[in-house]
């Protein structure tokens, strides 16, 4: 279950609070976060906020309510198969290449 977040959840759009941002996700099980953060017009003009919008979202799908999550089939398999992006596989790879090393 992830942390409640309070606040606004980017400085690019400081209308979006957590809350918002939990909503949308919700309205939208499916939807890709890249779609998501292009509707709300969050992480447009920097990105200092990508990486905690990017946990956000996850913790919103997983702390969704299953009606959310199942309200149509492929929508509950593109939640369940969802792959990991190629930012966090390459930041693993990283990490276990040199573990000791802070870029």
């Amino acid at each position: 279950m992830g942390a409640r977040r309070e606040g606004i959840a980017c400085l690019c759009k400081e209308t979006v609070t957590w809350d918002d941002f939990r909503a949308a996700v919700w309205r939208k099980p499916g939807a890709a976060l890249d779609d998501l953060c292009r509707e709300l017009g969050l992480a447009a003009e920097c990105t200092a906020c990508t990486l905690n919008i990017e946990r956000a979202y996850y913790d919103a799908l997983d702390d969704a309510p299953a009606a959310v999550i199942a309200g149509t089939e492929a929508a509950a398999q593109r939640h369940a198969a969802a792959a990991i992006p190629l930012r966090r596989r390459l930041y693993a790879l990283i990490d276990r290449a040199m573990p000791e090393y802070a870029l």
